[in-house]
């Protein structure tokens, strides 16, 4: 400790103009979200926080530099200065100018939306997780590669370039975070950086490898959007299945078939040429309150020993289901269609299901009584808003609102006036974005917020908060269907 101490002292001494630059960055980086002034739709909202990544980068490089790695003319190799004090002045560095910083600043915004920091502060420490391993460490790595700051700007450049060109040509997955997935990609790219720069930091200490760590920073560039984007959608179902809060038996939530019935509405294709299918079916042990998405259907038709497979599509869906009763809906492509048998036949599939089960009833004003964050109603009178902060959210929020209108009907005497009740369900926070078990934004933001715009009556309207219960994977078997009766 006695040589790292003054190694550290030394770094801050000299240091400071850098951090000046990075700290009030970071702050707004941090507080534009919540500060009044800044449109939602300003470009300053998208430009601070690529500013004050960059600054961190600076600071880090500036850093790590005071005792350079490339090379074999460093001073610090003539001294009694072993490598791991070194590591550990630099790593006490970088966390008292960057995390700390970081850190109390998303404590006070926490604080000042209501939400507390030591009740949440294993939010906190997950920010900082994924901030460290996707921008922390890959600024260090780029540090430890590089022999001033001219050529580590050069570098992020270039790395810049290949990602973008990267992210551009690779077909984009949409099926995760469609479904509320995507924090699989994430965390699989944030383990991914942190293994490879925390090896990459070891080599360049200790051995000053900088062929091998520059191959070593290629790969693990590669490999972590690769798998961000590409992350293979049965693993990342499998994952999600695996923090299944409840555990269901096979004869839980189960598909069968309930014939006889017609759905109400019959929806056209989601692109020209498809034909829908909607299927009545039954499912078990399902609480009226509850509410079911869909997150991955793939069936095939038989017909005569002969199978046509039909793959997964974020289309496919099981819709309107209360009481236990609903819709299967299946997309298929016309000309497929056409070539299917006329004849019964038989439709087996595989569907993945999320159960999201009733937590509570309460107004707006009680939300956070029952929410995992805080909750307040702001405006006045009929122009009442909600605004509800989390850092992740785990439980969703719908808004029912009774709406009374005048409306005029035609009697003998003239026209009556007569009142008119509707409930409409507003959705204010969604069940895919409740999926992920921990925050896993590597950004600078602190929480999530979920508005809505003035103009709910508070008086009449009531808040229906859902919680994930089970994640589960569901086989069907229907037996002599006839499509057409099933199809607009």
């Amino acid at each position: 400790m006695h040589k790292i101490l003054p190694i550290l002292r030394k770094d801050l001494r000299h240091l400071w103009p850098h951090a000046l630059v990075f700290w009030p960055l970071m702050y707004i980086a941090v507080y534009s979200p919540q500060t009044q002034g800044f449109g939602t739709g300003s470009m300053l909202l998208g430009v601070i926080p690529v500013a004050a990544i960059l600054a961190c980068w600076n600071l880090i490089v500036a850093l790590i530099h005071q005792e350079t790695l490339v090379g074999d003319r460093q001073y610090w190799l003539t001294r009694p200065i072993a490598w791991r004090d070194l590591l550990a002045a630099k790593a006490l560095g970088v966390l008292l100018l960057v995390n700390l910083p970081l850190l109390l600043c998303q404590a006070a915004v926490f604080a000042q939306n209501g939400v507390s920091p030591v009740q949440f502060f294993s939010a906190l420490l997950w920010k900082q997780a994924f901030f460290t391993a996707c921008l922390v460490l890959p600024g260090v790595a780029l540090a430890c590669l590089t022999r001033n700051l001219p050529q580590a700007a050069l570098v992020s450049l270039g790395v810049l370039a290949v990602g973008t060109l990267l992210a551009a040509v690779l077909t984009y997955n949409i099926f995760q975070p469609y479904f509320g997935l995507g924090w699989i990609g994430i965390t699989f790219a944030g383990l991914v950086l942190m293994a490879g720069a925390s090896v990459l930091v070891w080599i360049q200490y200790s051995r000053r490898r900088s062929g091998l760590a520059r191959l070593l920073f290629a790969a693990t560039l590669v490999v972590g959007l690769l798998g961000a984007r590409l992350f293979p959608n049965s693993l990342a179902l499998a994952i999600q299945n695996g923090f299944s809060p409840r555990k269901l038996n096979d004869s839980q939530l189960a598909i069968s078939l309930d014939p006889g019935r017609k759905c109400p509405i019959i929806l056209h294709g989601a692109a020209p040429g498809d034909v829908v299918l909607e299927i009545p079916v039954r499912v078990s042990d399902l609480p009226d309150d509850s509410v079911l998405l869909t997150r991955s259907v793939t069936f095939r038709v038989l017909h005569a020993g002969n199978a046509i497979e039909f793959g997964s599509a974020p289309f496919h869906d099981v819709h309107d289901v209360f009481g236990g009763r609903g819709w299967l809906r299946l997309y298929i492509p016309a000309a497929k269609y056409a070539a299917l048998p006329k004849d019964p036949v038989e439709i087996a599939g595989l569907v993945d299901l999320e159960w999201f089960a009733h937590t509570a009833t309460v107004t707006p004003r009680d939300l956070s009584e029952v929410w995992q964050g805080a909750c307040r109603v702001t405006g006045i009178d009929q122009h009442h808003g909600l605004v509800c902060a989390t850092p992740q959210p785990h439980a969703s929020i719908t808004l029912l609102e009774r709406r009374e209108w005048l409306q005029f009907r035609p009697t003998a005497t003239g026209m009556e006036p007569y009142h008119n009740y509707s409930t409409y369900p507003d959705p204010l926070v969604p069940e895919f974005a409740t999926l992920a078990p921990f925050p896993y934004n590597p950004g600078f933001e602190a929480l999530q917020k979920f508005e809505r715009e003035p103009g709910l009556t508070v008086s009449t309207s009531v808040a229906i908060v859902r919680k994930p219960a089970a994640y589960v994977e569901r086989r069907f078997d229907f037996r002599n269907v006839r499509l057409a009766d099933f199809a607009p």
